[in-house]
């Protein structure tokens, strides 16, 4: 184990030359000498993470040491970040040891920083997150004889932003799967990259866009208004049927 001043013993010292059948050279005691640790040759490998804002990626990491002595038990205790959080492939990432564990932890040292300062480090990708878009609140209309309602940006919601970003719809036509007041229970709404509205600080670049969006919908029955013609009878006679005129 890592120590200093540790007493050493020269034992079995061999002679060589053409003399040296004539001597014996006995054992050397009263020698010194230190242990010390040995660093660390760590390797990263990290798997590839969906975009979320964030350079956090220590969950991403599994990080080994190559040449700790077989039977030995080293753990480690790191962080790792990305170098930036936006989106992009073969990008760095730095992890640093910020300890050791295990039994034999004291028998080894963690690596210099290297020229960012981290243990080691390793590549992954951020890949773009996938956003998806729907139709919230059940909008609804009166029963006009057709499928079509006028949707505004309170009738959707963005699922899948990273924290502090917003994305506004602004797709105002949507289309009901019937046109009908008992069989229409759904509404779509057709999307383009032209639809969505980011705000300051989000891109739409770290994001795959749905090209649709869907939800519940109503379609009301219509309240008929009209009037009646006036009409008399005579008591005893067959009654006259009135003529009704509706206005809508």
């Amino acid at each position: 184990d890592v120590d200093s001043d540790i007493a050493v013993t020269a034992n079995n010292i061999i002679l060589s030359g053409p003399d040296s059948a004539n001597y014996q050279m006995n054992p050397v005691s009263g020698l010194s000498a230190d242990i010390t640790p040995l660093t660390l040759d760590l390797k990263a490998t990290a798997i590839d993470k969906n975009f979320d804002g964030t350079t956090e990626a220590t969950n991403l990491v599994t990080l080994t040491a190559q040449n700790v002595v077989a039977g030995d038990e080293v753990t480690f205790t790191f962080t790792a970040d990305f170098s930036d959080p936006s989106v992009g492939t073969g990008k760095y990432i730095g992890v640093e040891v910020s300890a050791l564990g295990g039994t034999d932890a004291f028998n080894y040292a963690i690596p210099a920083p290297n020229f960012f300062g981290d243990s080691t480090a390793t590549f992954a990708n951020i890949l773009r997150a996938m956003l998806t878009v729907n139709i919230i609140n059940t909008p609804t209309k009166v029963y006009d004889g057709n499928n079509l309602i006028s949707l505004t940006t309170t009738d959707y919601e963005v699922i899948g932003l990273a924290a502090g970003e917003s994305v506004t719809i602004n797709q105002t036509e949507g289309t009901f799967d019937s046109e009908d007041v008992l069989s229409a229970t759904s509404i779509s709404a057709l999307l383009a990259f032209a639809n969505f509205e980011p705000a300051s600080g989000t891109l739409l670049s770290s994001y795959i866009l749905p090209t649709e969006a869907t939800g519940a919908g109503a379609i009301t029955p219509l309240a008929l208004t009209g009037s009646i013609a006036d009409s008399g009878s005579t008591y005893g006679d067959a009654l006259v049927t009135g003529a009704v005129t509706l206005d809508n």
